[in-house]
């Protein structure tokens, strides 16, 4: 029973896959555990040049292509409240 081809594959399928897990873990983790070795030229501070900003006025004009047109025409007669006299 235990010792048929196909369950020997099944077995060597298991083994395989944890073996392979156990790799890519082995893998992943490793190069976490070493360290570097460490500089010891940090004594020198980086030079930096400091600026003041200059104060200008920014103008911006924006160009673009349009129509006005009126959705409804409608015509405006003016209305007198009094009578005109000759």
């Amino acid at each position: 029973m235990y010792n048929s081809p196909r369950h020997e594959t099944v077995w060597c399928k298991l083994a395989r896959a944890a073996l392979k897990t156990l790799v890519l873990i082995a893998m992943v983790g490793a190069p976490g555990c070493r360290r570097g070795p460490e500089s010891e030229d940090r004594t020198e501070a980086p030079v930096v040049q400091l600026t003041n900003p200059a104060t200008r006025t920014i103008v911006r004009v924006v160009k673009q292509p349009s129509f006005v047109e009126s959705y409804e025409r409608s015509s405006v007669y003016p209305k007198m409240t009094a009578y005109i006299e000759k």
